[in-house]
């Protein structure tokens, strides 16, 4: 029962995804794109929906990091064990990194601006996704693992359309972005659950 409820905000993020998607009063573009390129894009500016699901998303990572460090602060000097503080160090600290880039387009803009390739700089996020799998290896299955399969499925059906397809119709705007909410859902519910879990269930060691 416990494991199901823990699907809820993914279902919840990938209805709201569809629906963005396909209501008709405004662009799915604006609602979906960061709120600076929603409004540089727009024929008049501004409307306070701009960038209303990547705002959603950042909220999602960085709640899930203060959430993570907060465990990992609690696991370490009011528990005093070191297994369960430094896997959620490493999953705070890296989850903090993922809404800062979503925050401040660091790999869409800035990265890009240094003389720095998008495609290069999403190479690397890959890597560090692999890397982070391999680091908490032993930790994976003690959780509810499928929802972390479900978060790394919705970043990599992203990442292939971001990269594959150059059309920005709507569709394909929505489609990416929307893989993605629903991949931070998902991130953020196991993440959230392992937290929780560190906590009622100490490991000395």
């Amino acid at each position: 029962m416990r494991r199901a409820i823990l699907w809820v905000p993914v279902v919840l993020a990938a209805m709201l995804a569809v629906f963005a998607a396909l209501q008709p009063w405004v662009p799915a573009r604006s609602l979906f794109a960061d709120p600076l390129i929603a409004a540089e894009e727009a024929v008049e500016c501004c409307s306070v929906y701009f960038g209303a699901m990547s705002t959603l998303g950042i909220f999602m990572w960085m709640g899930t990091a203060a959430i993570c460090l907060f465990a990992c602060l609690v696991h370490r000097v009011g528990m005093k064990t070191i297994n369960g503080s430094s896997f959620l160090l490493i999953a705070g600290l890296f989850t903090a990194w993922l809404g800062f880039d979503d925050a401040f387009m660091f790999h869409e803009s800035v990265a890009p601006a240094l003389g720095i390739p998008q495609n290069m700089v999403l190479l690397i996020y890959v890597g560090l996704g692999l890397s982070y799998l391999w680091v908490i290896r032993k930790r994976v299955f003690d959780g509810p693992w499928i929802l972390l399969g479900a978060a790394f499925g919705g970043f990599a059906a992203s990442l292939v359309i971001d990269v594959l397809v150059s059309s920005h119709a709507q569709w394909v705007d929505a489609l990416e972005d929307g893989f993605k909410f629903v991949g931070i859902a998902a991130w953020s519910s196991y993440h959230i659950a392992a937290a929780f879990d560190a906590l009622a269930h100490p490991r000395q060691g």
